[in-house]
C-alpha cells in the first residue's frame, strides 16, 4: 500500500506537468536517464487534457528537466499539496485559454481521488473567505470539544447579528452547532464554538492560524471564525481548495456539508430549528455533495463544490470574488467535463512508452 501511495504522489505531481506542458516529459521520467519504476496497479484514474491525449505519438523534444518524487512517508495534508513550481508558473490551464470566461477573481478545478489540479486562475491570490473560513472553524471545534459537549449561547455571541431565532441560554451540542454553521451558516454559532475555548475567543483564532500553517495553507490567515472581512483575514483558492478537501476527510464533516436541510434542537428540546442548505447547488443538482458558501461585501460571492461524478470521481471546483458563484461554478465544470478525460495511469504511462 505504501508503494501505491507514492506512486500516486509522483504520478499526480508530473501530470500536472503533462497535462500543461508536453507528454515527453513524463516519457524522460520513465525512461531516463535513470529510470523510476513506480507500482501503478490500483491507482485511480487521472484526467488529462484531450488535447493531449490527441498528440501522442508526435514528435517533441524532451524537456530537460528534473524532479523529486515525495516520500510516502509524508502525512496525507502534504502529500495532497500543488507543487509550488506548477501554480506559481502558471503550468495550469485557463478559464480563457479553454474557451470560456468566468467573473470570479480566482479560481481552482480539482480532482479530489488523484489530487490532481485541472483548470486554474489567480490561484495563489490572497481574497476574503467569508464564510468559507467556517470549515476551519468546524476542523478547530472537532479537536477542541467532543461532539456531544454542551454549549450555552450567550450575548455576545449575537453582537453580529441573528442567522437562526436561537435563544440567550440555550444549550446546544457542538455537531449541532457545528451543523447549523456549516449548512446555514450561522455567525452566531461559529462565535459560540470560538468563545467557549479553554482560551477564549482569541486561543481558538490563534489555534485556527495554528492548523492553518499545520495543514499547508500557506496564503492563508483568520481574523475571526465567522469570516467577515478584514484585512488580515485572507486566503487563496489553492488554500480552500486543500481546506475543503482535508474537511471533507472527516466522516461526521462529509455528512454534514452535504445535508440539504436538517431539524435540530436545543438539550432540553424546547426550542427546535429547520436549517437549510445555503448552497442552490446543493438543492437542485444530484450531482453536488458539499462543501461551503461565502458571501461579504469584500469577498463578493465565494462558493466552494464538490461534485459526484461516478463511484471512483469527485471533482472540487472553487471560485472566489464571483459576481456569480452558480454560473461560474458550473460553467466551470462543463469546461472541466468537456475538455479532460480520466484515464487511468497504467495505459498512460504505456501509450507515452510506446509513442
Amino acid at each position: 500500500m505504501p508503494y501505491q501511495v507514492a506512486s500516486l504522489i509522483v504520478i499526480s505531481f508530473w501530470l500536472l506537468l503533462y497535462n500543461s506542458l508536453d507528454y515527453q516529459w513524463l516519457r524522460y521520467f520513465f525512461q531516463g536517464p535513470e529510470p523510476i519504476v513506480l507500482e501503478l496497479e490500483g491507482l485511480p484514474k487521472v484526467p488529462v487534457l484531450k488535447s493531449k491525449l490527441e498528440k501522442l505519438g508526435e514528435k517533441d523534444a524532451i524537456l530537460n528537466t528534473q524532479g523529486k518524487a515525495i516520500s510516502s512517508s509524508e502525512s496525507l495534508h502534504q502529500q495532497s499539496e500543488i507543487p509550488d513550481q506548477v501554480i506559481n508558473n502558471n503550468l495550469l490551464p485557463t478559464p480563457t485559454s479553454l474557451g470560456a470566461s468566468v467573473s470570479a477573481e480566482a479560481i481552482l478545478v480539482y480532482d479530489i481521488n488523484s489530487k490532481t489540479p485541472m483548470i486554474a486562475k489567480n490561484p495563489n491570490k490572497k481574497l476574503p473567505p467569508a464564510s468559507t473560513a467556517k470549515l476551519m472553524t468546524a476542523l478547530v471545534a472537532l479537536e477542541t470539544y467532543s461532539p456531544e459537549t454542551l454549549l450555552k449561547f450567550t450575548p455576545s455571541d449575537f453582537r453580529f447579528g441573528y442567522n437562526k431565532d436561537f435563544q440567550v441560554g440555550e444549550e446546544m451540542t457542538v455537531k449541532d452547532l457545528i451543523t447549523v454553521m456549516l449548512v446555514e451558516s450561522a455567525n452566531e454559532a461559529a462565535f459560540n464554538l470560538a468563545r467557549n475555548h479553554p482560551q477564549g475567543e482569541a486561543g481558538f483564532i490563534k489555534r485556527m492560524n495554528e492548523k492553518a500553517k499545520e495543514t499547508g495553507l500557506k496564503n492563508t490567515h483568520f481574523t475571526n471564525p465567522a469570516g467577515f472581512d478584514n484585512p488580515n483575514h485572507y486566503s487563496t483558492a489553492n488554500d480552500l481548495n486543500r481546506l475543503a478537501a482535508i474537511a471533507t476527510q472527516d466522516p461526521m464533516l462529509k455528512k454534514i456539508v452535504k445535508l440539504k436541510k436538517a431539524e435540530i434542537s436545543d438539550f432540553s428540546r424546547r426550542f427546535k430549528h429547520n436549517i437549510a442548505s445555503t448552497n442552490k447547488l446543493l438543492l437542485y443538482n444530484p450531482q453536488v455533495i458539499g462543501v461551503k458558501t461565502g458571501t461579504t461585501p469584500g469577498a463578493k460571492e465565494v462558493l466552494i463544490t464538490q461534485f459526484k461524478l461516478d463511484d471512483e470521481r469527485v471533482l472540487q471546483i472553487t471560485v472566489m470574488g464571483s459576481e456569480d458563484r452558480y454560473e461560474d461554478t458550473l460553467k466551470l465544470y462543463d469546461l472541466a467535463i468537456r475538455n479532460f478525460q480520466w484515464v487511468s495511469v497504467e495505459s498512460l504511462v504505456k501509450k507515452i512508452l510506446k509513442s
